[in-house]
């Protein structure tokens, strides 16, 4: 899987491929997100979802300013209702197939992150950003409700109701706070931060990094059996020596 300089998403793979990468390669629009952009998204995607071997699959940006700024602009105003209805129920149905592929998902987010640029970023099982960072959700101030409820079901009904609504820009720090991001990074790129989480991951057994995908999704069902899951936990694959690798790498610190 492999895309030469030119297309607006690259794929790059790490730890012999256990983790991909997508950058996103529009600089001269700070990747606002066109309908180039979602082909290429959602072909990598479900690459990513029908290969075995990735564990770990990093979104990140090609630039130090910007995520994505959100929704082409010029490409907006060209469209009928039925054409702009059509577009971003795209983008709705490409963060459904972020959100449900079955491997872990980083967001890497270096400065601005707006608007379906923000979706992309909070469809992501985890979000790392620099001290640059920058989020807005500007949607429903023209009328459009795209990734509002996995903004409710990440910071809560109080909190997203005021982010949706009121289209502040929030930095890094209030960010964190509200929970859209879980971490922020010291680094410059913060694609670094990033892959030191994926390769560390790489060290928890598959087993365990579904079932607390599950456990900590508003979307499980209630079919989940917390004994039987933590029973299987220790079964899969070999405890002791798991164990002893988490002490030996504590120690350290």
């Amino acid at each position: 899987m492999d895309t030469d300089v030119t297309s607006a998403v690259n794929y790059k793979e790490y730890q012999d491929g256990k983790v991909g990468c997508l950058e996103l390669n529009q600089p001269q629009s700070l990747n606002a997100v066109d309908e180039i952009i979602l082909n290429e998204l959602e072909f990598y995607i479900n690459q990513a979802n029908n290969n075995n071997r990735i564990r770990v699959l990093i979104i990140k940006s090609n630039l130090l300013k910007a995520f994505s700024a959100g929704v082409n602009v010029k490409l907006l105003k060209s469209f009928s209702n039925e054409e702009a209805s059509y577009f971003f129920g795209r983008i709705a149905r490409i963060l459904e197939e972020i959100m449900e592929i079955p491997i872990v998902t980083i967001a890497a987010i270096n400065g601005i992150a707006f608007g379906a640029g923000a979706d992309i970023a909070l469809s992501c099982d985890l979000r790392i950003a620099n001290k640059k960072a920058m989020f807005r959700f500007p949607g429903p101030q023209f009328g459009v409700v795209l990734g509002t409820h996995r903004l409710v079901s990440e910071v809560g009904y109080s909190k997203a109701r005021g982010v949706a609504l009121l289209n502040k820009r929030l930095d890094a720090a209030e960010s964190l706070k509200l929970g859209i991001i879980h971490e922020v990074s010291d680094d410059e790129d913060c694609f670094e931060s990033a892959l030191i989480i994926a390769e560390n991951l790489l060290g928890i057994p598959d087993f365990t990094i579904n079932a607390i995908s599950d456990i900590c999704s508003p979307y499980q069902d209630n079919t989940f059996e917390p004994i039987k899951a933590a029973k299987q936990s220790i079964i899969n694959g070999d405890f002791q020596n798991r164990f002893d690798n988490y002490l030996s790498k504590i120690r350290k610190h």
